[in-house]
């Protein structure tokens, strides 16, 4: 599996990827509450 990842990532630039992390933290987040709603209800 990490010689396939290796492979197939291409090195993204630091913008990119600071963009990436302002979207993926607020979802993660939401899922998270989205969860725990769905098992206490």
């Amino acid at each position: 599996m990490a010689m396939l990842g290796e492979r197939f990532t291409k090195s993204e630039d630091p913008q990119q990827l600071a963009r990436l992390q302002r979207w993926l933290a607020p979802l993660v987040g939401l899922m998270l509450v989205l969860s725990l709603l769905d098992y206490y209800l």
